[in-house]
């Protein structure tokens, strides 16, 4: 069957003479100007009417009129402009005046995306386009005079022509749109395809015949049949050829940017000759605004809202702007170095230097590259889910790694993995270290994070695994259905009445009572015959009569059976190792993203941990390890840094935050508690009857005991603060390094694997005993509650140094999820993924079958030899995983990169803003670029293209002319 849309745009008619139209048209004109009338009406037969009927059939779609509707516009008063539309709304009787935006939240940009194009076209100069409804289009003049070319306010004094730009012009509008309707035609009909299709499933597309629009078929070429592989491969998105990859192709068709928002290029600005002045004197070295760092290491660990604050004090304070002028110059320059510190919502809060400021960093460059000021109307979620993108091509692949390395080593040198140098001047080894370090410990953080999820190993899951093994013929569900009964019939008789005679074959297994010789299964009981029927409820089948075929089979399955209790404590025992190696590398991430004066001081100062708990309420002779430990506060552990003479107090808490207390006040406090020895006197004086109390701390106990929030100036009573494992000396600076100068790699150092396994070894939330308890089943209803909520507020704190932080809320996995798995209510992430977009409950994790990206790159990378697309025959690595791994790449791609003699240091420094400029580069011949990047260029003009499209524009510039060598 050939699947056929319904397209936007009916296939051209033929040609006819509009000669008649456009004489009234010019008639029409000349009256109107010398009236001095501001509309004029277009007749039928024009030349122009193609262009106005198409945009009056766009402007009047359904889903275009439901918008308008819902937000309560008065079609006639609306006039659309290249940014936004205008009009009148009424509402209790008050007319007003209304402007929806295609960089707001009123989903303007979305609903406009087909008619943009055209409206453009029309309206070159934005002075304004109305509504048009049946009859002729009565349009402002400038519309008629600028499609004919026709001087402003001047009479026609020739034959109307159309302008070539309005005739070339119609066609580029017709590919977009066809092009719009294709991409989501083709990804709606794949998801009915592939549904719940295994990622390795083999799919060919080439059997999928399909009818494509007629700007498609001009572009592949006129035959008989087309199927999805053509299309796709026409669009650049290169041949699927599995279910996994499949998916990845539809991302690419799903994918939709805003456009940028009106004079978005803050670099494309006019600006006096004075103003000029002022800005050349602020402009610095890429990263850097008027002087200012942003990527120092002493940003490290802070918020992109603490480190612009500062940058606008610099201004204030270094460079003498006024308060207002500094602020309009940090987002001008920002725009310029460091688009990602303006994207919208949600990314106030990224802290410099993790692995979810280098994903949103990277998204930032790469909607940049579709236009300058693109990433200031997106929200955080939407740049990142760029870099959730598989590359098509290994142009593309190269492209993003030229643009990453740049990222990368700032990351390096903020994480003191590589010493920071003057730009340019980092080498090769310099970035594959920082590439190994990077990717290692991503690698680390999602192991931690998958053993994080993986569901506790509870009894009534083992007692099923163990069964399954012995019936293989039944599914789980058939197997929760099977039950057994007594053969005995005065072991049933002599039973409680409590006791069920006939149970549930896996509760009977996870009782320990399933033993040979004592049960058969209800389905082998033969069934009572007529007057066979029992006088009591205890009256039961004689023994005899029961099959022994069915008896002995059964035996002997159970004694293949393990014993159960063993098996749990074996599985347990390995879980609870395992998460306290999670644990630990949760930890050392936690430490590595403090800011650099923290880092320093744990480095270099003495540190002792301590633990919270209340009192026991029994007298202390008679105290245990046990009694003390219900009532110690396991969710943190405060830690104590003695360094140049100065007490620091940080609060580590499993939520995933570490809290600084250096206050004097607080510091004192804290002190005056661990100085005090006063209950060993009174133990002294009181012998067997002394009960020790605690003391009031200004810190929330809650925090420590139930791991929520930590309420700030909150004093909790009653408190008693115990030393906790070893403590660790102070340290010294490494040799030929000052304070100045020091950054220490806190993630790989010695010292914080120190402190972050005496913590999880001595504090760790969950003793082996108490999780044993808890596979078993044995805790109360509340209790289990709370402990599974903990274990998702543990997992959730995890999340940003596997990728992007996420949301948690109640509902179902969405489609962003390829990267992720939940299965059987534990988490799964791939090696090279990111968990993205995780939804689930307080309750229980919602369950689901999505397939993690595994998998690596088929082919290494060869910059200078172009190719096309490669088949997408096994998962590949996304744009945030593959741009910031150079494992696969070659030495002459390293050499081209760092020699200055290839071109590619200019050419990253030319494009610190972004990689729109790449093809005006790569078309300068006196800047010895490699033989690399005339492809680059094209890979880059593609994307560009591809993604313009997406938004509903035509890109403006053309490809440039390359020839390869």
């Amino acid at each position: 069957m050939i699947a056929t849309p319904t397209w936007t745009l009916e296939a051209p008619g033929e040609n006819v003479s509009t000669r008649q139209g456009d004489t009234v048209l010019a008639g029409r004109l000349s009256s109107a100007v010398s009236s001095g009338e501001v509309r004029v009406n277009v007749p039928h037969g024009s030349s122009l009417e193609k262009a106005l009927q198409l945009y009056r059939d766009l402007l009047n779609q359904p889903q275009a009129l439901e918008w308008f509707a819902r937000k309560g516009l008065e079609l006639n008063s609306l006039t659309l402009h290249k940014h936004e539309v205008k009009g009148y709304t009424t509402r209790d009787g008050v007319r007003t005046a209304v402007a929806f935006s295609a960089t707001d939240d009123s989903g303007w940009w979305q609903v406009s995306a087909k008619m943009r194009a055209i409206r453009d076209l029309l309206d070159p100069e934005d002075k304004g386009m109305p509504y048009l409804d049946s009859g002729e289009y009565q349009v402002p003049l400038h519309v008629a005079t600028s499609a004919y070319d026709l001087p402003v306010r001047e009479a026609p004094t020739s034959p109307l022509v159309l302008s070539p730009t309005v005739v070339v012009g119609m066609k580029d509008v017709r590919r977009v749109i066809a092009d719009l309707d294709e991409r989501a035609f083709l990804a709606s009909l794949m998801e009915a395809h592939l549904l719940d299709m295994p990622a390795d499933r083999p799919i060919d597309w080439t059997l999928q015949q399909i009818n494509v629009s007629p700007a498609s078929a001009e572009g592949i070429g006129h035959q008989a049949r087309y199927n999805v592989d053509q299309l796709l491969q026409y669009k650049g998105l290169g041949s699927p050829q599995t279910a996994g990859a499949s998916r990845h192709v539809i991302e690419w068709l799903r994918v939709a940017l805003p456009p940028a928002p009106a004079e978005g290029d803050y670099s494309g600005l006019d600006a006096s000759q004075p103003a000029r002045a002022q800005w050349r004197a602020l402009e610095s070295p890429p990263g850097t605004v008027g002087g200012f760092e942003l990527y120092h290491p002493v940003n490290m660990g802070r918020t992109f809202s603490e480190v612009r604050n500062d940058l606008v004090q610099h201004l204030r304070d270094k460079k003498g702007l006024e308060p207002s002028l500094a602020g309009q110059v940090a987002t001008i320059g920002l725009a310029q170095v460091a688009p990602e510190f303006l994207v919208r919502e949600g990314a106030d809060a990224t802290t410099i230097g993790t692995p979810a400021w280098a994903e949103l960093r990277l998204g930032g460059e790469m909607a940049e590259a579709v236009a300058p000021g693109t990433s200031r109307a997106l929200n955080s979620d939407q740049v990142r889910a760029l870099t959730t993108l598989v590359p098509t091509s290994d142009e593309q692949r190269t492209l993003m790694q030229v643009r990453a390395s740049r990222v990368l080593l700032d990351w390096a040198v903020l994480n003191g993995i590589v010493p920071a140098k003057p730009q340019g001047q980092h080498t090769v080894s310099d970035l594959k270290k920082a590439s190994e370090v990077f990717n290692r410990q991503r690698k680390l953080a999602t192991r931690a994070f998958n053993i994080t999820g993986t569901p506790l190993p509870t009894r009534r899951l083992l007692a099923q695994q163990e069964l399954l093994k012995v019936f293989p013929d039944k599914s789980a569900r058939q197997l929760e259905a099977m039950t057994v009964q007594l053969v005995d019939a005065k072991e049933r008789r002599n039973l409680r009445a409590s006791e069920p005679r006939t149970r549930s074959l896996i509760d009977t297994y996870m009782t320990g009572d399933l033993v040979p010789g004592k049960w058969i299964l209800s389905s082998d009981v033969p069934p009572t015959g007529p007057g066979q029927a029992p006088r009591t409820p205890f009256q039961f089948q004689n023994d005899e009569t029961l099959p022994m075929l069915a008896r002995n089979k059964l035996d002997g399955l159970i004694r293949r059976l393990p014993v159960l209790d063993d098996l749990l404590k074996t599985a347990v025992s390995k879980h609870h190792n395992a998460q306290q190696r999670a644990f630990v590398t949760k930890l050392k991430l936690m430490f590595a993203k403090l800011p650099l004066a923290d880092r320093q001081r744990i480095e270099l100062g003495a540190v002792d941990l301590f633990t919270l708990r209340k009192k026991t309420g029994k007298q202390q002779v008679w105290e245990s390890d046990d009694d003390r430990a219900a009532v110690t506060g396991r969710q943190g552990t405060l830690m104590r840094v003695l360094h140049d003479q100065a007490v620091t107090y940080y609060e580590v808490l499993n939520s995933g935050r570490i809290i600084r207390h250096d206050d004097p006040a607080t510091t004192s406090a804290l002190d005056k508690v661990m100085r005090d020895t006063s209950y060993l006197g009174q133990y002294k004086l009181q012998g067997q009857s002394y009960i020790r109390s605690g003391h009031d701390v200004p810190l929330d106990f809650e925090a420590y005991a139930s791991g929520s929030q930590p309420r700030p100036g909150v004093t909790s009573s009653d408190v008693i603060i115990d030393r906790l494992g070893r403590n660790a000396e102070a340290g010294s600076l490494p040799a030929n390094q000052t304070l100045a100068t020091f950054v220490p790699d806190s993630y790989q150092s010695d010292r914080v694997e120190f402190i972050a396994c005496e913590i999880a070894e001595q504090n760790f939330y969950e003793s082996a005993e108490q999780m044993l308890k808890r596979a078993k089943g044995q805790l109360p209803v509340e209790k289990s509650r709370a402990e599974h909520a903990r274990d998702i507020n543990l997992l959730t704190s995890l999340v940003p140094f596997v990728g992007a932080y996420q949301d948690f809320a109640d509902g179902n996995i969405t489609k962003g999820l390829q990267s992720l798995a939940l299965d059987v209510g534990g988490v799964l992430v791939g090696a090279g993924g990111q968990a993205r977009k995780l939804l689930g409950s307080g309750k229980a994790f919602t369950l689901g079958s999505l397939a993690p990206t595994r998998g690596k790159l088929s082919a290494s990378v060869k910059p200078w030899a172009p190719k096309v697309a490669w088949s997408w025959n096994e998962p590949k690595l996304r744009f945030s995983d593959a741009a910031l791994d150079f494992s696969k790449q070659t030495t002459q791609f390293f050499n081209a990169v760092f020699n200055p003699l290839d071109g590619y240091p200019r050419l990253l420094g030319a494009t610190s803003r972004g990689l729109t400029k790449l093809p005006r580069l790569a078309t300068t011949n006196h800047l010895g670029l490699s033989k690399a990047l005339p492809h680059l260029a094209m890979a880059e003009e593609k994307l560009k293209c591809y993604f313009l499209v997406g938004t509903g524009l035509v890109d403006p510039g053309k490809p440039p002319a390359i020839k390869s060598e």
